[in-house]
């Protein structure tokens, strides 16, 4: 019986980790993507610095007779391939390539026959970044600055907004899909306004900032960062 129930746990914490990542390998985002014909003339190269440890390379070949093969390169070696046979068909195909943070990406999509076409969409996806989005400027007396955020991915966004200059008086308001979420007022001593918002996920987020003087300006720094 003891051994039942031990074997019962184990499955449960097991199913509930396959559940925490499923969750999280849907934070993603397209970091390339784009669509063409390939000849023999040359290939079609498509390159990319991800900030992600791990991509998805997926290739949709979409007509063409060609003989195919998508080569991938980290910092000129290659990682990977994926091959497409020679033949009047559909199919999509993919590859994961890890090891890839601050390093360059190539990806080389090689037509091997003379005379037949590939036609295809590249797709590349990463795990999102924690970084939303920034911005910084400067607003002359009495105009505004709209600011609307990636999506998130994650269930927490920290929008963070700071004065880096000038003595105006300014207005804050952050809306949630639409829907004003926070007003917040900088006087002439408030430098920072920094606030967490959760059940984010799936949220977009916009920022609108107004210089409220006259003769005085307001040199700004936004940005939004999101975190489970």
């Amino acid at each position: 019986m003891k051994s039942t129930v031990s074997i019962l746990i184990s499955f449960v914490i097991a199913l509930s980790f396959v559940f925490q990542g499923t969750t999280q390998a849907q934070c993603t985002k397209v970091l390339k993507s784009r669509t063409g014909t390939v000849y023999a003339a040359g290939p079609a190269k498509t390159t990319l610095r991800p900030t992600s440890n791990s991509i998805t390379v997926k290739v949709n070949k979409r007509g063409g007779r060609a003989q195919t093969i998508v080569n991938i390169y980290v910092n000129n070696v290659r990682k990977k391939f994926i091959n497409f046979n020679n033949g009047n068909y559909s199919s999509t195909k993919t590859a994961v390539i890890t090891g890839v943070r601050n390093k360059n990406v190539r990806i080389d999509i090689v037509n091997q026959s003379v005379g037949n076409k590939f036609e295809y969409k590249l797709t590349v996806t990463g795990e999102a970044p924690a970084s939303l989005g920034k911005l910084s400027g400067n607003l002359v007396g009495q105009t505004q600055k709209t600011k609307t955020f990636d999506k998130s991915c994650k269930n927490n966004v920290r929008i963070t907004v700071k004065r880096k200059s000038g003595q105006a008086r300014a207005s804050l308001v952050i809306k949630k899909n639409g829907r004003v979420v926070q007003n917040f007022l900088f006087n002439n001593n408030t430098q920072n306004f920094s606030k967490s918002f959760p059940n984010s996920k799936d949220a977009r987020y916009t920022v609108e900032l107004r210089n409220l003087s006259v003769g005085n300006r307001f040199g700004y720094e936004m940005s939004a960062t999101q975190s489970n």
